[in-house]
């Protein structure tokens, strides 16, 4: 793991440590802790807000970018890390929260969580904190901009229940 990968799970671990996504059970010494799972960020997958990336599994190109998924009993924390963007590009960032099946809702499909802005180098941070729907079982990091025509990137499901 680089450093600059080390210093974003160290950021994100104190984020969801301060949000409360960490939290202990009443009158107990055990402690539910949130689950943390990183996964990478792919160029032009053909996807779906039902099933992200893993819609037809294999398309896209996988890019050194990435989306650390936190999730607990209170909500989802992401922080997405663009590494392969277009640079000085303003991209809309949405969390999708899904029941992973195709013919399924895709609940927040259309709700925008967030705006990545890249530098001169195509990179960017964005981070999104938000209460999971009743009935999500999967998240995934969505990602476009039209600045200078077309550009997406998308994660594969991860399980938040």
């Amino acid at each position: 793991m680089k450093l600059r990968e080390k210093v974003v799970v160290v950021c994100a671990a104190a984020i969801v440590i301060s949000t409360g996504l960490l939290v202990t059970a009443a009158g107990s010494s055990a402690a539910k802790e949130a689950a943390a799972v990183k996964a990478t960020l792919i160029h032009s997958p053909l996807n779906n807000c039902q099933l992200g990336a893993d819609a037809i599994p294999g398309t896209g190109t996988p890019t050194s970018g990435f989306a650390l998924i936190v999730h607990g009993p209170q909500g989802v924390h992401a922080t997405v890390v663009l590494r392969d963007g277009r640079p000085d590009a303003t991209y809309t960032v949405y969390l999708i929260e899904t029941v992973g099946d195709p013919s399924g809702p895709p609940m927040d499909c259309f709700v925008s969580d967030a705006t990545l802005m890249t530098n001169h180098a195509g990179r960017g941070v964005a981070v999104i904190r938000e209460s999971l729907l009743p009935g999500a079982l999967y998240v995934h990091a969505y990602l476009y901009t039209l600045d200078d025509g077309f550009d997406y990137f998308d994660t594969s499901l991860i399980p938040v229940s």
